[in-house]
């Protein structure tokens, strides 16, 4: 449930699954393996995402989590600062939070064009999710034809948000801002 809320939606579906975190500790208290929880976290690399997780858990929802078990989960360079955005992003206004994706911010929070330039081929233009994305056959010429056709997609997905961040927009700045920042830091090991 912290993975797939902190990795898969970055805390965009609100609450919810602090609910599901409160109602999974409080019904399993007594046999929840804390010992296993943290050691999968470790071992499958989503560390940050649980301990971010949990620590909202139990500060909005008040959720039993023992501090010893927040404590040996706690990431160097968490701060109270990506707390805050997490929550951000829960309360967020869903129509704006779904306006940006997760490699939309990444790029727009990017200050150097030349990694702009990369994220956008990476992210918006690979060949493989061109053929993902549209009928064409991977290695087929027809690819390059689909090219125009994603722009116009892109263009209609994203151009009235980049008009508004262009333009600074307080409230979209704030969420893409926080969606970026809580994105680079799950992403770091």
């Amino acid at each position: 449930v912290c993975e797939h809320a902190t990795y898969h939606h970055l805390f965009e579906q609100g609450i919810r699954f602090l609910c599901d975190i409160d109602a999974i500790v409080r019904r399993y208290s007594a046999t929840l393996d804390w010992a296993a929880v943290q050691s999968r976290a470790q071992q499958w690399g989503w560390r940050k995402g649980v301990h971010l997780a949990l620590t909202l858990a139990q500060r909005l929802l008040d959720t039993p989590i023992p501090a010893a078990v927040l404590s040996q989960l706690a990431p160097v360079g968490l701060d109270a600062k990506l707390t805050e955005q997490a929550i951000h992003q829960l309360f967020a206004d869903q129509s704006e939070v779904e306006t940006i994706s997760n490699a939309f911010a990444q790029m727009w929070g990017t200050t150097a064009w030349q990694q702009k330039i990369h994220l956008i081929g990476k992210r918006f233009f690979a060949p493989a999710y061109i053929v993902q994305q549209y009928p064409v056959q991977p290695g087929s010429l027809k690819l390059y034809l689909y090219y125009p056709i994603r722009c116009k997609d892109l263009l209609v997905r994203y151009g009235h948000a980049l008009w508004r961040l262009w333009r600074r927009d307080p409230l979209l700045t704030a969420t893409t801002q926080s969606k970026q920042h809580l994105t680079a830091w799950l992403e770091q090991s």
